[in-house]
């Protein structure tokens, strides 16, 4: 009875312990799977990325953190982690979209706009004067996604 007395408190410890830690892991797993975001869109023009041309076209971009983008495309051929700079509020799902901006005779991509804030890709292009006709924007038809598979870097030939 004594040695029972004894270990009652650890018991009890440990299950609070569990407890507490089953509980926040559940919970921070939800958070995550909210906050990862996949969309598709229809890219009607070739572009550029970073120095990389894409041809016009469906694109997966993927959402996975605030520092940066994936962009693939549909069959998996085309792919480019993008670094972005968080500037602005986050939009409605209905307002997301790529923002291009025509340089030197291409159409770069700029900016995006989501559900998670709004991103710049390309900051020195911001201090340079852009007219409404060097402008193109694409809408994003946003999907929330927490597969892995929707991340899948394509293998080298």
């Amino acid at each position: 009875m004594i040695q029972s007395f004894r270990s009652w408190p650890l018991r009890s410890a440990r299950a609070s312990s569990f407890l507490m830690l089953a509980l926040a892991l559940s919970f921070s797993e939800r958070v995550f799977a909210q906050r990862y975001v996949a969309a598709h869109v229809a890219i009607p023009f070739a572009f550029d990325v970073r120095g990389e041309a894409f041809a016009a076209g469906d694109y997966v971009v993927d959402f996975p953190a605030p520092s940066f983008i994936f962009i693939r495309s549909k069959d998996g051929r085309h792919f480019t982690e993008v670094p972005t700079v968080p500037y602005g509020e986050p939009v409605k799902k209905a307002d997301a979209r790529l923002v291009f901006v025509k340089r030197n005779g291409k159409y770069v991509l700029h900016a995006l706009y989501g559900v998670l804030g709004k991103r710049i890709v390309t900051p020195e292009l911001a201090e340079q004067s852009v007219t409404d006709k060097d402008i193109k924007e694409v809408p994003l038809n946003l999907e929330p996604s927490s597969s892995a598979e929707s991340i899948r870097v394509p293998q080298a030939p």
